[in-house]
């Protein structure tokens, strides 16, 4: 995390770029938001992210099971513990087995241990986890995912990450943490998923009603 003077060194560094910069290009609404209102004089537009279609391999079957895939790193910022707490109550009310359901993690932690949260919510057996993979890999793993799971920071209501344009490539559902945000309006409009506040309880609900709809 940036220190006091860190955060003045940067701005006074976006003062001076923005003093010869002729347009902004933001990759989300809120961060067009923001040059918007700092600078009104330099004209400012939204060109988000996007995905190859060429990049993704051939579609594989599915496994057979219920599984939910997370590709990137995790950080206590942007933590799995709630949903890992919500899938545990989950994996109870339906008394589902590790051959049934199953939570994968493709991608690693710098400042979380994975498996000891796991276990402290008693999901170790349902829970994968690979580490990082080749790129082209992640996105034959997301394509048989039954679906994508995001996770927004709540202290980031402003960035989209990047990541949740390679999840609508993979053309799978995908199931978004966060408290209401720019990413939570752009899988509610567009009908990408299901929106869960990052309490387990709702989370069980949202797979609740995922896990229906698998189903049938």
């Amino acid at each position: 995390h940036p220190t006091p003077l860190h955060r003045v060194v940067h701005a006074r560094l976006e003062r001076q770029v923005m003093k010869s910069t002729a347009a902004v290009v933001g990759l989300s609404r809120g961060i067009q938001q923001y040059f918007a209102g700092a600078y009104p004089a330099c004209p400012s537009q939204v060109i988000y992210n996007c995905f190859d279609p060429e990049e993704y391999p051939s579609p594989t079957p599915a496994s057979g099971a219920f599984a939910i895939l997370y590709a990137g790193a995790l950080y206590s910022s942007r933590s799995p513990e709630p949903f890992l707490a919500g899938f545990s109550q989950f994996l109870q009310k339906h008394r589902l087995t590790p051959s049934d359901a199953k939570f994968i993690i493709a991608g690693g932690s710098s400042d979380l241990d994975l498996r000891a949260m796991t276990r402290q919510q008693n999901v170790e057996p349902y829970v994968e986890l690979l580490g990082r993979l080749p790129h082209r890999e992640a996105l034959g793993r997301m394509q048989s995912a039954t679906a994508l799971l995001t996770i927004q920071s709540p202290e980031d209501d402003v960035h989209v990450p990047g990541k949740l344009f390679e999840y609508i490539g993979a053309r799978r559902p995908i199931f978004a943490i966060s408290q209401p945000c720019e990413v939570t309006d752009m899988v509610a409009r567009h009908q990408l998923g299901w929106v869960a506040e990052p309490e387990p309880a709702a989370i069980a609900v949202k797979l609740d009603e995922l896990y229906a709809a698998w189903k049938t």
